[in-house]
């Protein structure tokens, strides 16, 4: 009975430094972070790319623009790395120290043709991209430089910002942009000698059950938060062209469902883009005719 006991004890112990080791688990803060790059597309898209450095722990990178939540990457050493975000910051998890690189579209807000989206200060120097096409109706306050490359505009500044602007024209669709690729390696731990002490069978036992549940609710949290976030983030434009897609038979030329919905091309376009970067519906190019294909709904 005292051995039994003193097992018990200490399984008690071991869980209760599992917990400790979760809990107190070392932050990387903003510091952390090298660069921030926002970048206006021709299309209006709005893309967000910080470049940084990861440590073992649960890591913290301030966002400078709020994110549309389910196209957030993130890649520790190229490999993809669960991610999230809350109050502005991006928690990501990791068992290595790398290069960090983080990834999103920006949430943009549209009122009568004028985009706009709030850049709050991060604390560094951030570099604004701006592409042909993309009328800036507002500059940052506190500008640190200004140069021009092949017609894309490059302005650095530091501190927060709300940034306007308009989409000129839109005539053709670049080539889509992919995300670094996503190592599935499974990571194997060293093996324990064989040992017929129950201690340690219980031990190793309790350690899987308490990692397994750890991982699951993290994994469920993460998978509600992200379908919860779906539904918000779209628009009535956005809903009118699924819906339109959806009556078509699940697919129309973009030309056709512009005459349908009775739209601004550019801002047609805008939104189209959008949905496709979040997996809504695909673009096929047919010579220089776009046809819109449903792939989900909402």
């Amino acid at each position: 009975m005292r051995e039994i006991n003193s097992m018990i004890l200490y399984i008690v112990l071991f869980l209760v430094a599992i917990s400790t080791m979760i809990t107190d688990t070392g932050v990387a803060e903003a510091q952390s972070i090298n660069s921030i790059t926002i970048t206006i597309k021709d299309t209006g898209v709005v893309v967000v790319e910080i470049k940084g450095n990861a440590v073992v722990g649960i890591n913290e990178y301030k966002a400078p623009v709020e994110p549309v939540l389910v196209s957030l990457r993130a890649y520790i050493n190229n490999t993809q790395v669960a991610t999230m975000y809350m109050n502005r910051t991006i928690y990501i998890p990791s068992t290595i120290d790398g290069i960090v690189y983080i990834r999103y579209i920006a949430n943009v807000t549209t009122v009568q043709g004028v985009a706009s989206f709030q850049v709050y200060d991060v604390g560094i120097s951030i570099k604004l991209v701006v592409e042909p096409n993309v009328v800036l109706l507002t500059m940052p306050s506190n500008i640190e430089s200004v140069k021009t490359v092949d017609g894309v505009v490059e302005i650095t500044f530091s501190g927060s910002a709300v940034i306007k602007y308009v989409v000129t024209t839109v005539d053709t669709i670049k080539e889509g942009e992919s995300y670094p690729a996503t190592s599935t390696e499974t990571p194997i731990g060293p093996s324990l000698p064989f040992d017929n002490n129950l201690l340690i069978v219980l031990i190793a036992a309790v350690t899987i059950v308490v990692l397994g549940i750890i991982a699951l609710k993290y994994k469920r949290k993460l998978v509600e938060s992200r379908s919860s976030y779906v539904s918000s983030i779209l628009d009535n434009i956005d809903r009118s062209i699924l819906q339109c897609l959806k009556e078509s038979g699940g697919s129309l030329y973009q030309s056709e469902l512009q005459r349908k919905l009775n739209l601004p091309k550019a801002t047609l376009w805008r939104h189209v883009y959008k949905l496709a970067q979040l997996g809504f519906l695909e673009i096929v190019k047919e010579g220089r005719i776009n046809k819109l294909v449903l792939k989900k709904k909402p």
